[in-house]
């Protein structure tokens, strides 16, 4: 299911079987596969990770519960004409993730901390802080939500070859 080593003979092939993460360099590499092509963009099916032997029988680690069994599929812009059934490298930086990690899971508690915390302060009822946390984690939610729509392709994989 893999294709031919793209560039010099002598290059080793960095294209991973589909479905297998990997890192490369500051880059999280992940394989797919070509289902569809629409004009520059092609939509690609992401095979979903199997865990270990023993994360199987339940006896591992506990990774494997955090692993995507299932496909999805994704679209992404192609520089260059594709076939289907082909299979392609899916890059995001290091960084981008990391970013995206604290955007989406930091922020809104730090802020609905703060909104607890000043809520308390301003006033004395005893279930102030508790409303103030979901109100502020609610809102800092939608406010994310809408803020990254304008951010969506800063966040999305890109095709390497």
């Amino acid at each position: 299911m893999n294709s031919a080593p793209h560039g010099n003979p002598g290059q080793e092939n960095l294209e991973p079987a589909v479905g297998i993460a990997r890192c490369q360099g500051s880059l999280l590499v992940r394989a797919a596969q070509v289902v569809e092509c629409k004009g520059n963009r092609v939509i690609v099916e992401v095979m979903g990770q199997e865990g270990c032997a023993r994360c199987e029988q339940g006896g591992g680690c506990g990774a494997g519960l955090f692993i995507r069994s299932q496909r999805w599929h994704l679209e992404v812009v192609a520089p260059k004409p594709l076939a289907i059934g082909e299979v392609v490298s899916l890059a995001l930086p290091r960084k981008t993730l990391s970013l995206l990690a604290a955007t989406v899971y930091a922020l809104p508690l730090v802020f609905a901390l703060i909104i607890a915390g000043v809520g308390q302060g301003l006033f004395e009822a005893p279930w102030m802080a508790p409303v103030g946390f979901f109100v502020g984690l609610l809102g800092s939610i939608l406010g994310l939500h809408y803020f990254l729509k304008e951010q969506r392709e800063r966040f999305r994989p890109r095709l390497v070859f």
